[in-house]
C-alpha cells in the first residue's frame, strides 16, 4: 500500500505554487519569520548552500566578514543549480 503513495519532491511543491500564481522565497533557515511569508501565501522554501559551491559568487555581493553558509546558499541561488 505504500509503494502507492508517492511524496512530491521539493522542485514539484515550488513548481506548483507558482503554477497556481503564487510567490516563492528563499529564505535561510536561521529564525527567518514564516508565519509572516504564510499570512501573505507566500511559500518559504529554506535554502542551504551545498559544501561544494564555488561561493566566489556569492562573494561578490556580500561583505567578507558574512557567514560561509550564507555566501554558499547565495552562490547556489545565482548559480541557478537546484
Amino acid at each position: 500500500m505504500l509503494d502507492s503513495l508517492s511524496i512530491p519532491s521539493r522542485t514539484e511543491i515550488i513548481a506548483q505554487h507558482k503554477h497556481n500564481g503564487k510567490q516563492v522565497a528563499a529564505i535561510l533557515p536561521n529564525h527567518s519569520p514564516r508565519p509572516v511569508f504564510t499570512s501573505f501565501d507566500i511559500l518559504p522554501i529554506e535554502v542551504w548552500g551545498p559544501p561544494r559551491v564555488d561561493s566566489s559568487h556569492g562573494s561578490a555581493h556580500l561583505q567578507p566578514y558574512i557567514c560561509s553558509l550564507v555566501r554558499n546558499a547565495l552562490s547556489f541561488l545565482l548559480t541557478g543549480r537546484r
